[in-house]
């Protein structure tokens, strides 16, 4: 009976500390989100896409948030990794998509999924962070 009650007792542990990373992880993401907006007036929007996939073709499924290809929306229109120029690019655009690449490469697949769930397409304003169902194969 006492090795369950320290278990239990464990588990409620983790629980609480789980919760209070999360709180101080979203925390640091809208802080930091508005810091970007700041810097980049012109910016309206990023957004991005985590799934776990329903099929791998035999591998594991396993859970991935996009954060390393976002899309952005600045007042110019949209853009993506595949209008993201070169490293050395000095171009506004660039400078942009380079911060917002940093921004979201420093949290894990974990935090991710715990922030904004799975099957997500989020999408972050200066003022908001929305989440919304992603349908993907």
């Amino acid at each position: 009976m006492a090795v369950r009650e320290s278990m239990a007792e464990l588990r409620q542990k983790r629980e609480e500390l789980r919760k209070q990373i999360l709180e101080q992880a979203k925390s640091a993401f809208n802080e930091e989100a508005k810091g970007l907006f700041a810097q980049f007036p012109d910016m309206e929007s990023f957004s991005w896409s985590q799934y776990t996939p329903y099929w791998n073709d035999g591998d594991e499924c396993v859970f991935s948030a996009h954060s390393d290809y976002p899309t952005i929306t600045t007042q110019d229109g949209e853009f993506d990794e595949d209008s993201y120029y070169s490293e050395n690019d000095p171009s506004p655009t660039a400078l942009c998509y380079r911060a917002v690449v940093e921004f979201l490469g420093q949290f894990g697949t974990e935090e991710y999924r715990d922030m904004f769930g799975d099957h997500v397409c989020i999408t972050v304003f200066a003022d908001r962070v929305e989440v919304d169902e992603h349908k993907h194969d």
